[in-house]
């Protein structure tokens, strides 16, 4: 009778999550027992994605959508039964704005990400003067970069579109998706599907133009999908399908180690031995538990620098006078003299999240007031606190991803995973994770049916 293996995964957000599931799914496949233990070290599961109803109003502690275009989540979302929970954005209230001096000024219609589908649709645009508009259609023109040099976003957007599009359109949206300067994160590393564009296509624009089979911005489907009783639904699906994993709550690991063959890994005053091991946390809590072991593999996990955020979810009942009838909300620019970076109407952007009559935005009074000229008291408040929670990939991003590749590749059964590396959103984090269940059950070399 072969010997029980055991994996321990610590982190119990939904990269950690994923991992669990896909051991205990391929492990089922190849027929053998193996002991799965997963460790969260804070008394409830899914970091920050978790949801709260309050009275009448759906509360998102973090992300409320994930895109359908990267069908990871999607997926995940079919294998557990959630596919008739999923709902796209609200299309009738499609728009975005940019705040530009005090004022919400509409984003050209059919963004994909940072850039529009067409770029016809930025002629016009208030954003842009009639200069930047012009070179911003130039685009396809624009030859496909000569070297391999790593360029900041801010780079590759002036490059591509011209400065002025970079600075007026293409960084504030940024500051919405990574909170960080584009002047700093690399272009590569951050959004990768846009530097493909342009060495596939040579041109973004012929790109995302192929992308999107050539529908116009208006006949596109939202690119947004969420859950029908919020994101948290995706998580406590999750946590009900690992049948054979052992979950420890509030049980944070201190450090790992080798010991002979195996990982030992030290929880509180007691440890464990496993033949295969999942860090799916933050990096650098990744390289605290490393660093009496592995100190080089430690100071590479530890450089990857992260941003703190903080989510304000106020509800009113009923909805004030002044409150937008349109729109999905808007994106604040970098030294705009506020530390808010967006605001997003929920009861807008999707429905069934809050009663009728009511109105859910996620932004501090002062600012609902001086942008919406809202003063009434809210009927909900509740502040969602986010410390060190979105990793910045600097440039040289790749370079490090590669060296603690190599290192890891040094010790075989040793894992990590996680927004830190290779995407921050939602379907990156399911990527992620699947592989890493993919990598621990090939380390383990199990034998029988497939």
């Amino acid at each position: 009778m072969s010997l029980q293996r055991r994996v321990v995964i610590v982190g119990g957000g939904v990269t950690g999550l994923v991992a669990a599931y896909e051991v205990q799914r391929l492990i089922k496949t190849h027929g053998q027992h193996v002991r799965i233990d997963l460790f969260e070290g804070a008394p409830r599961l899914g970091g920050k994605l978790f949801t709260e109803r309050v009275g009448p109003f759906v509360v998102e502690a973090g992300p409320d959508t994930f895109l359908k275009s990267k069908p990871a989540a999607v997926t995940l979302c079919n294998e557990l039964g959630l596919d008739d929970q999923l709902v796209p954005t609200r299309p009738e209230t499609r728009q975005s704005f940019i705040l530009r001096d005090g004022v919400l000024t509409a984003l050209p219609e059919g963004m994909s990400g940072l850039v529009p589908r067409r770029v016809r649709d930025l002629l016009g645009s208030p954003l842009l003067s009639r200069r930047g508009s012009m070179r911003a259609c130039l685009e396809r023109f624009v030859r496909r970069r000569a070297n391999g040099r790593d360029e900041s976003i801010f780079e590759f957007a002036a490059r591509r579109y011209g400065r002025e599009m970079a600075e007026r359109i293409v960084e504030p949206l940024l500051s919405g998706i990574y909170a960080g300067d584009g002047r700093k994160l690399s272009a590569a590393a951050a959004i990768p599907q846009l530097y493909e564009m342009e060495k596939k296509f040579g041109s973004v624009s012929r790109g995302v133009r192929a992308r999107s089979n050539g529908l116009s911005a208006k006949t596109a489907a939202s690119p947004f999908v969420s859950l029908a009783a919020g994101m948290g639904s995706l998580i406590e699906r999750l946590e009900s399908r690992l049948h054979i994993v052992n979950v420890h709550r509030s049980t944070p690991v201190q450090a790992v180690y080798k010991r002979g063959t195996q990982f030992q890994i030290d929880v509180g005053s007691d440890s464990v031995l496993a033949d295969a091991v999942v860090l799916a946390t933050p990096s650098y809590y990744s390289a605290e538990m490393l660093r009496s072991w592995r100190p080089a593999l430690s100071d590479e996990l530890n450089a990857i620098r992260f941003v703190s955020s903080v989510i304000v979810s106020i509800g009113y009942t009923p909805t004030p006078a002044t409150a937008p009838r349109h729109g999905y909300g808007y994106i604040v620019p970098r030294g705009a003299g506020t530390e808010v970076t967006a605001c997003t109407w929920t009861t807008l952007k999707l429905p069934n999240r809050s009663a009728d009559g009511s109105l859910l935005v996620s932004m501090a009074r002062d600012e609902i007031k001086r942008t919406l000229g809202i003063d009434e008291a809210p009927a909900m408040v509740r502040v969602s606190r986010h410390a060190r929670a979105m990793p910045q990939y600097a440039m040289g991003h790749l370079d490090r991803l590669a060296r603690i590749d190599k290192m890891l590749s040094s010790e075989p059964g040793l894992f990590v995973a996680g927004c830190s590396y290779r995407g921050v959103g939602i379907p990156d984090c399911v990527v992620s994770g699947r592989d890493a269940g993919v990598q621990v059950v090939q380390s383990l070399e199990l034998t029988g049916p497939r």
